[in-house]
């Protein structure tokens, strides 16, 4: 089995170029499972406490009613 590098300090990679590239073919030697996170694709509405359900329907309402009342 292969070793990383002993250069746990990013920032050493600076000085050693050598060192950075040995630890970018180390990575991708290494066969993890790929898991590509987009959490900003989709709302998930979770509803869990209804005193804030609450609050955030008052909110919405409150602001609902400021837009109306600012078209009269």
């Amino acid at each position: 089995m292969e070793h990383a590098p002993a250069t746990t300090q990013t920032w050493t990679w600076l000085l050693d170029p050598s060192a950075a590239h040995a630890v970018i073919e180390h990575a991708s030697k290494v066969k993890l499972p790929r898991r590509i996170c987009r959490p900003l694709d989709h709302r998930r509405e979770l509803t869990n406490n209804s005193e804030l359900t609450k609050f955030d329907a008052a909110v919405e309402a409150e602001a609902a009613n400021d837009e109306n009342m600012a078209e009269v």
